[in-house]
């Protein structure tokens, strides 16, 4: 687990169990005896994007509608995980949660509706946000948090 939300729900990396990436997987070297489809292994989640794991550790390891507004709670399935994130109302940055070594993690949405993209983070998934190194919740993965930064950021032309 890589930090909490403010919901109190626990934030896991961007790796199911089955070592793919836990809603858009491919099949990965070394997985294929955990999981023989893409399908099979999907991560299954409520209308929340959240799940528990074997143990019964409840967790997201992607930034869940739900925590920026409650009336998203349905029972309705989940077909499309990054359009139903996109269901966020709150379309400015907020926090969403804190990280294992005390830094802020914001929502995926700031100044009007916009998301990060690849170029604005480094390889944790952060950056300097008012002078201050923070975690951003992006649409790709790894979702949250890649490593504990200050990761590297490479100008690419």
């Amino acid at each position: 687990m890589w930090g909490v939300a403010t919901s109190g729900v626990l934030i896991a990396n961007g790796i199911s169990g089955e070592g793919a990436g836990p809603f858009y997987p491919g099949i990965y070297s070394g997985n294929e005896k955990k999981c023989t489809s893409v399908s099979e292994c999907t991560e299954k989640v409520d209308s929340c994007l959240a799940h528990p794991q074997q143990d019964g550790i409840f967790h997201y390891h992607i930034t869940s509608p739900c925590q920026a507004n409650a009336a998203a709670f349905s029972s309705a399935k989940v077909d499309d995980v990054l359009k139903t994130v996109r269901t966020y109302e709150t379309k400015y940055r907020s926090v969403y949660g804190i990280s294992k070594d005390g830094r802020a993690i914001y929502s995926i949405y700031y100044s009007g509706g916009m998301t990060y993209s690849g170029c604005q983070v480094d390889v944790c998934n952060g950056l300097k946000i008012n002078g201050v190194y923070s975690y951003v919740a992006t649409l790709f993965h790894p979702y949250f948090m890649g490593c504990y930064g200050i990761g590297n950021n490479p100008d690419y032309n």
